[in-house]
């Protein structure tokens, strides 16, 4: 049925179009700690492959501009195989007039691996059981307003607001850290020909759709919490073929437990910063692109084997070919 569901939502998309066009690109890249482990653990590194296809669409509704985006991304790992996977992407934005969007997305990742875990209910089991395969799916649905104030016709402003639901299902065989999220953010984009920039914010609750539910781990962890997010990017034009942009995204995290019993989670607070730097050239008529991101996760807790095992650093090298676009008509 959710093959269906992505058929159906193409066939939609296309139906309605008065043109269209497919877009695809080809990635490269070295993960120097995929699994997000600890300085404490042994690290494994990997180098992967991505791929990646849209289909964008334009069509008239109500007599205003409607564009119908619908993405496919595939990423492998050759030495990690378990956090290959693959990403869906659905984005419908209608024209208000006087510049004014509504903008609907769902994004679904499928079958993201975090590592081996011991699962309290499966070991209390009539066998020797060493842990489980712990996977999650993770979705986010998102509805934008974007309305612009315009400075000049060399510059210009556009202030975003946006409501986000995002939720966290695991394996079945994991029965500690159902989620869902919901939120709001707000973005502002400063921009004119030659350089870019803006600043969002977001915050979030996360409810632990698990809690109490007659299983025994559930009972004494509860994985609620609120975060606290921040984007900011820059962006600079050196001409028509090349730029380069700098992304810093900061989170903060704090759990919500007050279960005693819940070492894992009770007065622990995240601090995630990531930093992206990527620059953009051209070969012949392709479009090419270099990056580099860190991302460092400081944890803090009443126990010192909680900030060991969920603190950790990783970067990631990718290099980026973006095929030519194919359009229809």
């Amino acid at each position: 049925m959710k093959n269906n569901k992505y058929l159906y939502i193409f066939t939609f998309c296309f139906g309605l179009a008065q043109t269209a066009s497919i877009s695809s690109n080809f990635t490269l890249g070295y993960d120097s700690n995929p699994l997000k482990y600890s300085i404490s653990q042994e690290l494994l590194s990997s180098n992967f492959i991505g791929l990646s296809s849209s289909l964008n669409t334009k069509a008239k509704i109500f007599k205003k501009n409607t564009r119908f985006s619908f993405s496919f991304k595939n990423k492998f790992y050759d030495n990690t195989e378990k956090k290959s996977n693959y990403s869906l992407n659905f984005k419908l934005k209608q024209s208000l007039g006087g510049y004014q969007f509504l903008t609907f997305s769902y994004s679904y990742i499928d079958d993201i691996y975090l590592r081996m875990y011991t699962d309290v209910d499966q070991g209390i089991l009539d066998y020797i059981y060493t842990g489980t395969d712990c996977y999650f799916d993770y979705s986010i649905v998102k509805l934008d307003y974007e309305s612009p104030y315009i400075v000049s016709n060399k510059r210009k402003i556009k202030f975003n607001i946006n409501y986000i639901y995002e939720t966290q299902f695991y394996n079945q065989f994991f029965t500690e850290f159902d989620l869902k999220l919901h939120g709001v953010g707000v973005k502002y984009l400063n921009f004119n020909k030659r350089n870019k920039h803006s600043i969002s914010f977001q915050n979030l609750s996360a409810d632990n759709l698990t809690l109490n539910d007659l299983s025994l781990s559930t009972s004494y962890m509860d994985r609620g919490y609120d975060e606290f997010r921040v984007k900011t990017y820059f962006e600079y034009k050196f001409n028509k073929s090349n730029k380069i942009g700098f992304t810093v995204n900061y989170n903060k995290r704090e759990y919500t437990s007050i279960l005693d019993e819940d070492q894992l989670h009770i007065e622990r607070t995240h601090e995630d910063i990531q930093f992206l730097i990527e620059y953009y050239y051209k070969i012949g008529d392709l479009k090419n692109k270099v990056s580099f991101k860190n991302r460092n996760r400081t944890t803090t807790s009443p126990y010192g084997w909680v900030e060991d095992i969920k603190t950790f650093e990783v970067y990631s090298i990718n290099y980026t070919i973006y095929f030519k676009k194919v359009e229809f008509n």
